[in-house]
């Protein structure tokens, strides 16, 4: 028993001085950024489309990915106005957006057409019930 721990003892001995210990080199790398994917600062609200895609089951139905960014002022949940070649719908995007950033979201739209929808701000106003 006391042969045995001694040459385990060894062996672990010898394992630990037999690690090499290797001089890690810093690794460069390089960010590199096209011109076109910085944003300038945003000075205007806007709202555009990102993405449309079509969902497996809903036929008639279109996936409406939206960005919308505040100017220099904040926007607190701006109401947007989808259209298309068979429908108009009003929609929330909810939340705070700070200024000069953007904030994403997605909206079902019914379309013939992908080609025919667009986004903007509603001008629609809404008063509070009057009580």
């Amino acid at each position: 028993m006391k042969a045995s721990g001694i040459t385990l003892t060894i062996l672990l001995v010898l394992a630990v001085f037999s690690i090499q210990f290797v001089e890690a080199k810093p690794v460069k790398t390089q960010i590199k950024k096209d011109i076109k994917d910085l944003n300038a600062p945003l000075d205007a609200k806007s709202a555009k489309i990102i993405s449309i895609s079509k969902p497996r089951t809903l036929h008639i139905w279109h996936i409406v990915g939206v960005q919308v960014c505040a100017g220099a002022e904040k926007l607190y949940s701006p109401d947007l106005e989808l259209r298309s070649d068979r429908d108009v719908v009003q929609v929330t995007m909810w939340g705070l957006i700070m200024p000069k950033t953007c904030k994403s979201g997605e909206f079902f739209i019914a379309a013939n057409n992908p080609d025919t929808i667009s986004v903007s701000f509603s001008n629609q106003s809404f008063r509070e019930p009057a009580k």
